[in-house]
């Protein structure tokens, strides 16, 4: 019995240690045009940090997370990106995503839809971690 809860206890320090880490995030409001009509890696766009809320459609920021390949074979991560509107010194929790990633994968990417003016933050955490891989900040006004 003491051997398998040794085995277990090596098994999570390992898959932790060889985990998929965020090296790079972009925040943009879209893919670069080169990339859209190439079938290689998506790129984003040039990083924006301030964005122009529309009049009823709101606005969709793109948060582009580039991201270190595992040495681990077989090992999924999972990546969240939490968005939190900062005005008035309060944390106010807007939306998140999460993203699967599969072995070997080197981005991911997804897109949240903003409606009202502020100021925000992104996190982004693994699956196995609430440490914040990558943090960003950004402004919406009309």
């Amino acid at each position: 019995m003491r051997k398998f809860a040794f085995f277990l206890l090596f098994a999570a320090l390992a898959l932790n240690s060889h985990a998929q880490k965020v090296v790079k995030l972009t925040i943009t409001d879209n893919l670069s045009s080169a990339s859209r009509f190439s079938y290689g890696k998506p790129k984003p766009a040039a990083p924006k940090d301030h964005f122009y809320l529309l009049s009823d459609k709101g606005t969709q920021v793109l948060f582009y997370a580039e991201v270190a390949p595992s040495d681990s074979v077989g090992v999924r991560t999972t990546l969240k990106f939490v968005a939190y509107k900062t005005d008035g010194g309060k944390d106010e929790w807007v939306d998140e995503r999460s993203i699967e990633l599969k072995p070997g994968q080197s981005y991911a990417m997804t897109a949240i839809n903003f409606f009202s003016t502020g100021t925000y933050r992104v996190t982004v955490t693994s699956d196995n971690s609430n440490e914040a891989q990558a943090v960003g900040t950004f402004i919406i006004s009309k």
